[in-house]
């Protein structure tokens, strides 16, 4: 599953509205800093009945639109369980989605 990013302004404030909107759909968000990086990790993570195929589904396709609204500082990556590899396996017989994406802007996940 791909994403698209819009520019989004780097600051405390834009995280915070952010990280209403993906409580808003449902999701957990969180963000980690590591000393002598320029980027922060974003992770989200939303809940459903484990096996519910449709559910995961719809919560991975919520998950990446949501990702399309970080400020994004440097190339990062996405991982955690999205349904190209075995993560999507053990997210839809666990019951969740989680989805983890590196190159944030520090400023804005100071906000989330």
């Amino acid at each position: 599953m791909s994403y698209t990013y819009t520019p989004v302004a780097a600051t405390k404030s834009s995280g915070a509205e952010w990280a209403a909107k993906a409580r808003a759909a449902g999701f957990k968000a969180s963000a980690e800093t590591y000393t002598g990086s320029k980027d922060a990790v974003v992770t989200l993570r939303k809940s459903f009945e484990a096996g519910d195929a449709a559910a995961y589904r719809a919560a991975e396709s919520e998950a990446y639109s949501l990702l399309g609204g970080l400020a994004i500082v440097c190339g990062g990556t996405t991982w955690g369980t999205t349904s190209d590899g075995v993560g999507g396996h053990v997210g839809l017989t666990g019951g969740y989605v989680e989805i983890l994406r590196s190159g944030v802007s520090r400023r804005f996940a100071s906000g989330i």
